[in-house]
């Protein structure tokens, strides 16, 4: 396969994650949070948070006409949401990592199960400073699918490892991208510096499906925000639209130890981008805010369903534990 057709692939796991580089309304105003996923949103605590486990299912779409198609499974997305001081101030770290099965099939020849994998930490400041995004951190391995027609399995694929890093506070971004499979190991190094559109609340990628849960749609039911992509070295405004309060039954969830089955009152939330090539919406299921004393849902992401490209499929996250601390 040729070099320029791999560097210009995208990244299936990166779209499915929380890559989510969204859309845009034309709003003008900063984004004004609430610690919601904290039990009393008043009385934070510093420590651990919250431990989120999400299983990940796919269902597969007819996608371009290729020949060749993919199948993921066994999916386990696990989050990590920790309050600390540091020198005095505030800080929130949000970890995520995802492993996913992967096997591609063409002219009924199967490939061998392969895992990829995405990591991520990221660094913010608390809601009264806007989650203020201070350091970025993401690892991905995946074998992606070509956009292309292929002649046998082993070109339905490329595989690839990237490290990504965001410095915030001094405004420098990083990718690393490395080709194993070349008989050359073929790396490439980008670096730019961070850019943003100040009319809206800067936001990393990465910290997306935090800052979600701190909005009230009552009072501000489509935010906006900027989102640098070091990817495409540009800022992106994505765009956050709350639909109308609805309940659903919650089964196979299991909270403090405890197996949850009751109606739960959630809102649907679209993220999109605004941009030429905009890709599909994604949609999240959050759970709505306790209207008094303590909250007990925290404003979790029940579950999240990522459209991939090339119109191969869905990947849902669907909530299955929480250690809410």
């Amino acid at each position: 396969m040729q070099r320029k057709t791999c560097k210009l692939l995208s990244t299936i796991l990166a779209v499915a994650l929380c890559s989510t580089a969204f859309t845009a309304c034309n709003q003008d105003n900063s984004v004004t949070f609430s610690p919601f996923w904290h039990e009393r949103a008043e009385a934070p605590q510093d420590g651990t948070i919250e431990k989120l486990t999400y299983d990940v299912s796919f269902e597969k779409s007819s996608g371009l006409n290729f020949n060749y198609s993919v199948d993921y499974k066994d999916g386990v997305y696990t989050t990590t949401l920790t309050r600390f001081d540091d020198n005095g101030t505030k800080r929130y770290r949000y970890e995520t990592s995802l492993e996913i099965t992967v096997i591609y099939e063409c002219d009924g020849t199967t490939s061998a199960p392969f895992t990829d994998s995405v990591t991520s930490w990221v660094e913010f400041e608390t809601a009264e400073t806007g989650l203020k995004p201070l350091k970025m951190h993401k690892e991905t391995k995946s074998h992606s699918p070509v956009s292309t027609e292929v002649t046998n399995v082993e070109e339905s694929y490329v595989y690839y490892e990237t490290t990504t890093d965001i410095d915030y506070v001094s405004g420098t971004a990083t990718v690393v991208t490395v080709w194993p499979d070349f008989t050359e190991n073929e790396t490439n190094t980008r670096t730019s510096t961070v850019k943003k559109e100040d009319k809206y609340t800067h936001l990393d990628n990465e910290q997306l499906l935090v800052a979600v849960r701190g909005i009230s749609p009552e009072n501000n039911s489509s935010p906006s925000f900027s989102v640098y992509s070091p990817y495409t070295d540009a800022a992106q405004i994505i765009q956050a639209s709350f639909g109308s309060k609805k309940a659903r039954k919650v089964a196979n969830l299991t909270i403090n130890g405890m197996k949850i089955e009751k109606e739960i009152s959630y809102y649907p939330v679209t993220l999109s981008l605004n941009a030429q090539n905009s890709g599909m919406s994604q949609t999240l299921h959050v759970a709505a805010k306790i209207p008094s004393g303590a909250n007990t849902y925290r404003n979790v992401v029940l579950s999240y369903e990522a459209p991939l490209s090339l119109n191969l499929g869905t990947l849902t996250y669907s909530l299955t534990n929480a250690e809410f601390m």
